[in-house]
């Protein structure tokens, strides 16, 4: 399927009915910090309703991030479901710039597999991971879950499987990265700080 197919299949899905049961997608960081020069990898899950499991067809999350502290190298497949593509497909609202995007503003694409749907249980699934580089420290640069951007105008959406074009998006849940000096460069850090102290030190009793 050409790009320009599968922003027309992503945009035929913006006018479905709310369901009232929905699914929640999250942004869940594998671990509490990275160092600069380290990836980042962030998990994308669903969560159906309290005693409920859900059926995803397809999602489109629209989301920012701050560029000159990470930048987007696109999605690992690994551990996620198996939709019948994802990422930063051609989007049809001028989003996605480049693939992947490279501004801090980005709509990850999620086609569900033909034929079948994906199940989302109360106590979640990862749908996929999204890598980045961290380029420079930050005590919580954020992830941001945006419900809608873009010329025109394309929303975040989950598409469940009890009938066409049908909405149950949830609620969406963005995080925060903390970006920490690279070790070596806090082993210098911390011996350019001893040695200006000795210098200040010296000068003082002379």
């Amino acid at each position: 399927m050409s790009s320009p197919q599968v922003a027309v299949y992503v945009a035929a899905f913006a006018f479905g009915a709310p369901a009232l049961a929905s699914i929640d997608i999250s942004l869940q960081p594998s671990l509490p910090q990275y160092s600069v020069g380290n990836q980042v990898a962030v998990g994308v899950y669903a969560f159906a309703d309290p005693d409920e499991v859900q059926g995803m067809l397809s999602f489109q999350m629209i989301f920012t991030w701050d560029p000159s502290r990470m930048h987007l190298n696109g999605v690992s497949t690994v551990g996620g479901q198996p939709f019948t593509a994802i990422g930063f497909i051609h989007d049809a609202y001028g989003i996605n710039e480049t693939n992947p995007p490279t501004d801090g503003n980005a709509m990850l694409i999620g086609l569900g597999p033909l034929g079948s749907s994906i199940v989302v249980p109360q106590q979640g699934v990862l749908l996929t991971t999204m890598l980045f580089d961290a380029l420079a420290p930050a005590s919580g640069t954020p992830l941001t879950i945006l419900p809608s951007a873009g010329s025109p105008v394309g929303t975040t959406v989950v598409y469940g499987d009890t009938g066409p074009n049908v909405s149950v998006t949830g609620t969406t849940t963005g995080t925060s990265i903390t970006i920490i000096p690279a070790p070596c460069s806090a082993v210098l850090l911390a011996a350019g700080a001893s040695i200006l102290g000795r210098r200040r030190r010296d000068a003082a009793t002379r």
